[in-house]
């Protein structure tokens, strides 16, 4: 279990003030939360005096400039010397151009959620409770309906479509969304109650099956009473407390994943295995409630010299090569009953 909440401790440790206080410049903020934590993120960080900007006046003063993949379309010259360039993504690479060898020689660190990543963000994570819960919710799976896939991208690299067209003709799914017959709308209650009440499983899919990618898709179920099932390309049990999960890959077919969910909704012990692991751990997303990438990527610009290094060929370590092979694949997982 230590393996799966050593990405989300909470920084309390004593302190530590650096002299000079350094810049850390936002290029392009895409996604709020970025914003968030230009006033709130390093609040909690032990080792203080970093501060962000987005003003680009400052960038020729910036220690550091981070910048989000959308937005290296507009770079600024690369001419402070010494001066730190991060590449940031959340996304896949399958959803990245190859025109990224035109970044080769750039950067410095990489800021992605890559397990081998200079600096490793996460879509969410577990962290440990404060005390152990002794009243444990017992859920009666009878009363569920089958299971729910809430999905908007109908058409994707990871070929889940396909499993899912496949494994309907074993198992109940409701599909929510543009991709299915119901819609929920903007607003997020509606899917938050049809995941708090109505349903056993959960149908966690990536749209691509890339090593380490494991996105909001699994994290946001785990607060609510239903099992995730989930499908991609990682490996879960770096990122999920054990029997919290089930992992389709571990199946020979689909009818053979359906055959295991008739087997747990048919015996409720078998079923609540699944949530037994709340009583000591919950689960969080967003990035604004994980501190602790950005509380590194302080430290290391304050301790800038021992953390030298330059990516001179970006492409290959986004994309892959001959050598490292590539990091998604592109539907292999797919299983089919024939």
């Amino acid at each position: 279990m230590a393996s799966v909440i050593l990405f989300l401790y909470s920084w309390k440790f004593g302190k530590v003030r650096y002299k000079k206080e350094k810049l850390i410049l936002l290029w392009k903020p895409i996604y709020k939360d970025f914003r968030y934590m230009t006033h709130q993120i390093l609040t909690d960080c032990p080792s203080e005096n970093c501060k962000f900007t987005e003003d680009r006046n400052d960038s020729t003063e910036a220690d550091a400039i981070f910048f989000e993949v959308e937005s290296l379309y507009e770079l600024p010259p690369r001419n402070v010397t010494g001066q730190i360039w991060i590449y940031s993504d959340v996304e896949s690479p399958a959803y990245r151009p190859n025109g990224i060898r035109e970044w080769n020689g750039l950067f410095n660190w990489t800021m992605t959620y890559r397990r081998d990543s200079d600096i490793q963000l996460f879509y969410g994570g577990v962290l440990k409770n404060n005390a152990e819960k002794t009243a444990f919710e017992y859920e009666n799976s009878m009363n569920k309906s089958e299971m729910l896939w809430l999905v908007s991208n109908c058409q994707t690299p990871g070929k889940r479509e396909l499993f899912v067209r496949n494994f309907t003709k074993y198992f109940n799914i409701e599909i929510v969304g543009k991709c299915g017959k119901t819609i929920c709308g903007v607003d997020d209650k509606c899917e938050y109650k049809m995941l708090e009440n109505k349903y056993k499983y959960y149908f966690a899919a990536e749209n691509a099956n890339c090593r380490d990618y494991v996105s909001e898709k699994t994290f946001r179920t785990l607060g609510f009473p239903i099992i995730p099932v989930v499908r991609g390309g990682s490996n879960y049990s770096l990122y999920l407390p054990p029997n919290s999960f089930v992992d389709s890959n571990s199946f020979k077919s689909p009818s053979g994943l359906a055959s295991y969910l008739r087997k747990l909704e048919g015996d409720n012990f078998l079923y609540n295995k699944y949530f037994q692991w709340k009583r000591f751990f919950h689960g969080v997303i967003r990035f604004s409630e994980q501190k602790n990438p950005y509380c590194e990527l302080c430290e290391r610009i304050q301790n800038h010299e021992n953390h030298r290094r330059l990516y001179r060929n970006l492409h290959d370590w986004v994309r892959g090569n001959s050598e490292t092979g590539t990091f998604c694949n592109k539907g292999e997982l797919v299983k089919l009953d024939l």
